[in-house]
């Protein structure tokens, strides 16, 4: 089998199929052998089913073929791994998507941190009685793109979740659909009594290893918005105007945090017009993580509950298409 490029499920529904149609000739021989009409007419229809189900892998096999031809040929920068069905590249693209995906987290955590830092400063004007002081907090607005923050991050949980829920569901398909279903799937539709089920493991193996992943894949994996995104938190938390970079010691002189609340403060610093501008770059952050969430939530939930609905039709019709019972006998009068 391996002259045909063969090399792991294939083989094994080949392999079965030509085991139950030489079964059935052994059943059909031991009839006219013996005489008996029932043991002729039994082994006739399995043979006529063996053949049906040549049939059927056949299609399989060559729509499998046909789509890994196709889909390397239109979605190559989405090729991942060296596998050739799309549901591998799937599962290898969704674990990339999730390790990008830690990054950003991270970053947004070191952000996260560096905005309630500067948030949480107060300044002190005044004698030490606490009476005749003002205190100042320049920065208490802040709380609001912290609570931002917060719920991106639980948002990011929800896609996580998703994700691996994916890869699970990615990898699983690829180790049982066509290993395991599929020829189980087989087996039983080799016979009367289990015939309708055989028809529906089968069908349940072609929607969730071909219609499944097929409309999933067209659609963009945001690994450049990812990208995109962790390059401006990670130019923003290694600012040098914004690290958090002052000495304990000078927390005691207000002067020292004030200049550094100024500095940052404003669009340009020095006149130099280096654009380090510290609420600007915050909301530039806050309008990319959030047309990251967006895109996230659709591409990791959205398009495969969409995809599951189109493969729910696709198995309902093909079961519809090789449950029925074809029967030998009828078709041919020398049985």
């Amino acid at each position: 089998m391996l002259a045909f490029g063969w090399h792991g499920w294939e083989t094994d529904v080949t392999e079965l199929i030509v085991l139950l149609i030489t079964f059935a000739g052994i059943i059909y021989g031991l009839g006219v052998a013996l005489g008996s009409s029932k043991l002729k007419r039994f082994g006739a229809n399995e043979i006529i089913q063996g053949i049906i189900n040549a049939a059927i892998v056949g299609v399989i096999i060559g729509v499998v073929a046909l789509i890994s031809t196709f889909s390397s040929g239109f979605y190559q920068h989405k090729a991942c791994g060296t596998a050739n069905e799309s549901v591998y590249w799937l599962e290898c693209s969704y674990s990339s998507l999730s390790q990008n995906l830690s990054l950003t987290n991270q970053e947004l955590i070191e952000t996260s941190y560096m905005v309630g830092y500067y948030q949480s400063i107060v300044l002190s004007f005044g004698n030490n009685n606490a009476n005749n002081s003002i205190q100042i907090q320049p920065l208490k607005y802040l709380d609001g793109v912290l609570r931002s923050f917060d719920a991106t991050m639980v948002m990011f949980n929800l896609i996580y979740t998703g994700i691996g829920l994916d890869i699970i569901i990615f990898a699983t398909i690829g180790s049982v659909a066509m290993t395991f279903i599929l020829p189980f799937g087989i087996l039983l539709r080799s016979f009367f009594a289990t015939r309708k089920l055989g028809g529906f493991l089968i069908a349940l193996s072609v929607g969730l290893f071909i219609v499944y992943p097929l409309f999933i894949l067209p659609f963009n994996l945001p690994s450049q918005q990812i990208n995109d995104t962790n390059s401006l938190l990670q130019n923003f938390t290694s600012n040098s105007n914004y690290a958090i970079t002052i000495p304990l010691i000078s927390l005691n002189t207000n002067n020292a945090v004030s200049s550094r609340i100024d500095s940052i403060s404003n669009e340009t610093v020095n006149g130099t017009g280096s654009g380090n501008y510290f609420v600007g770059q915050i909301t530039k952050i806050i309008s990319s993580i959030s047309q990251l969430t967006g895109t996230l939530f659709f591409y990791v939930i959205l398009v495969p509950l969409f995809s599951l609905l189109i493969t729910l039709v696709s198995i309902k019709e093909v079961y519809n298409t090789i449950s029925g019972e074809f029967d030998f006998s009828s078709w041919v009068g020398w049985v």
